[in-house]
């Protein structure tokens, strides 16, 4: 038996015969409260899935285009990000929520340097992944061929110091990075993203040490 990497076809096989709801569902208006003060005017949302953050984004104010590798909603436009069709500095904000753990780490530098590229000078990336996810719990056997695979074809698991070494290879200067609960940040969003975002903000919605299901969430600013 042995374990099989989705490639980029498999990831758009996959996502295409998906019927279950996305994680980025129901975390979506969280995010945009957690990330409202650097949300720019037009913004990016890249593997937008099913185009709950886009609409997150929208009802927020922002003028917002979605990318995914196989939409699921009229929301978005089908696109490679490897190889976005944007012009450089394009948009001031970039969201990339629950992307980069489903490919490879070659592929990962090669999405966020695009990335990097369509945001503007002073405009930030704002990343999450599972946080510290034990992948070979979710690992699966095909029946029929007998390889073996992460249930939602995950590739990466990813810590606070991982996203710092991300932040640091493509120049961005962080703004924030923190595991959070996003059923926590419900009960403080009136607080505002700056103090969500603070140490005591952090504190409140990370939930207690090792807790599981916590999603790393990276603001970082483009110099």
């Amino acid at each position: 038996m042995s374990t099989h990497r989705f490639d980029k076809a498999d990831n758009r096989v996959f996502w295409k015969g998906n019927r279950a709801t996305y994680h980025g569902t129901k975390t979506a208006r969280f995010l945009v409260s957690w990330t409202a003060d650097v949300l720019g005017r037009n913004v990016l949302d890249a593997g937008a899935g099913d185009g709950s953050l886009v609409r997150s984004i929208r009802a927020a104010g922002a003028t917002v285009l979605g990318v995914d590798l196989a939409p699921k909603s009229d929301d978005i436009e089908e696109g490679d990000l490897t190889e976005l069709r944007f012009k450089d500095g394009e948009f001031d904000t970039v969201y990339c929520s629950e992307v980069i753990e489903h490919v490879s780490p070659e592929m990962t530098q090669t999405i966020l340097g695009e990335l990097v590229r369509v945001l503007s000078t002073g405009g930030h990336l704002v990343l999450t992944t599972p946080f510290r996810e034990d992948l070979e719990s979710s690992l699966v056997t095909c029946p029929g061929c007998e390889l073996s695979f992460h249930r939602w074809g995950h590739q990466q698991t990813f810590c606070e110091e991982d996203f710092a070494e991300l932040a640091k290879r493509l120049g961005l200067q962080v703004i924030s990075i923190a595991p959070v609960r996003f059923s926590r940040i419900k009960r403080w969003t009136f607080m505002g993203p700056g103090f969500l975002r603070s140490s005591i903000g952090r504190k409140l919605v990370r939930g207690i040490p090792n807790a599981p299901n916590r999603t790393l969430v990276l603001v970082a600013k483009k110099g």
